[in-house]
């Protein structure tokens, strides 16, 4: 692994690398969300890999995904109409 002498700075979305106590909310979101995946609470998609299936949340695979969010808007404002 390469190493450089300069001081890399880290901020993403107005974070510093330091401030760990405005992750926390992000890091309790991701674990409610885990724990309702795992449960099969608000599961409302069911993706597809080969013969595996793994339910998920629509809301959080349009929030991570462009493509997906794209994809799943498409369908649902057809079944609306």
């Amino acid at each position: 692994m390469p190493t450089t002498s300069k001081k890399v700075k880290f901020v993403k979305f107005g974070v510093k690398k330091n401030n760990l106590a405005t992750l926390l909310p992000f890091y309790n979101a991701w674990l409610t969300f885990y724990e309702l995946r795992h449960k099969g609470v608000f599961c409302d998609v069911v993706s597809k890999d080969h013969d595996v299936r793994f339910p998920v949340h629509r809301l959080v695979l349009c929030a991570c995904s462009d493509y997906l969010g794209k994809r799943i808007k498409r369908m649902f404002y057809k079944r609306k109409s």
